[in-house]
């Protein structure tokens, strides 16, 4: 049994391909990274020395679609987000839900503060979620309702 790299970070969908982000964006931009050999899409990516592999800065706007994924389980009843996956079936955990002492109940353990640890075999897991969360949606309800931009309190 090989292990697959669960879909993980950010992802934009720019000219009808996906493709994963190095970083959120920034003023505007977002930056793409391809570590392949041949370019992705000559007319939008150029290679980079820096990161060995190709790269594209493109405008928010151009993205079809700009999503940060992150898989998540259930786990004894408890919403974790799932770190990782081995050969051997073994399920990192960390508990995302807001009662950290029922974490601590069901044998997490405090690795950094407000961060509960668990592995766990993947049978143990009760449902798995990829979990998707719309980076362009504040600018897109700006866009069609006016709704300005504000910072969270």
């Amino acid at each position: 049994m090989t292990s697959q790299r669960l879909r993980s970070g950010i992802f934009a969908t720019v000219r009808g391909r996906e493709y994963q982000a190095e970083a959120p964006p920034q003023d505007g931009y977002i930056q793409l990274v391809r570590l392949t050999e041949e370019n992705p899409a000559q007319d939008l990516f150029s290679w980079s020395d820096t990161h060995n592999g190709w790269v594209a800065r493109v405008h928010t706007i151009d993205c079809a679609r700009l999503v940060e994924i992150r898989p998540e389980a259930d786990h004894d009843g408890l919403r974790c987000q799932v770190i990782d996956i081995d050969q051997h079936g073994m399920v990192g955990l960390y508990y995302v839900g807001p009662e950290r002492s029922a974490a601590q109940k069901r044998g997490f353990t405090q690795i950094d503060v407000g961060t509960w640890a668990k592995t766990v075999d993947i049978h143990e897991l009760d449902r798995f979620y990829e979990v998707h969360h719309d980076l362009l949606f504040q600018e897109k309800a700006r866009q069609m309702f006016g709704i300005a931009h504000s910072e969270p309190q």
